[in-house]
């Protein structure tokens, strides 16, 4: 073999290069965002009437926390429901402002003071 000149391996110099690009899809890719959107609506639930509301989501956080009493039991706090109003920007308003998109959320309750 003579200096300075490199000779390919004889092992790389067989080997089969074989291109995937050409198959057709074998699995759709889903839209991921729609899936997003759907599971954080089944959270909040709000196109549901609150009587309505199945037990699960923030319905469901919120039932798991009230109600709430004192250490006397002199009074209790009970969760009725929940509500959100629209929010004060639309997506494209708060991103030109730099503010978050958010819509402010109103939780119904009922303060029971007990005589003792």
């Amino acid at each position: 073999m003579r200096e300075g000149v490199i000779m390919p391996s004889s092992a790389l110099a067989n080997v089969m290069r074989k291109s995937y690009s050409s198959l057709k899809r074998v699995l759709e890719v889903p839209y991921l965002v729609e899936i997003q959107q759907k599971s954080f609506k089944e959270f909040l639930q709000i196109d549901v009437d609150p009587d309505k509301r199945a037990n699960v989501g923030l319905q469901a956080a919120l039932n798991s926390v009230f109600p709430i009493k004192d250490f006397n039991n002199t009074a209790s706090l009970e969760f009725i429901s929940y509500r959100f109003d629209p929010p004060k920007y639309t997506v494209d308003e708060a991103r030109h402002k730099g503010t978050t998109y958010a819509a402010p959320m109103f939780v119904l309750t009922r303060l029971i003071i007990y005589d003792v």
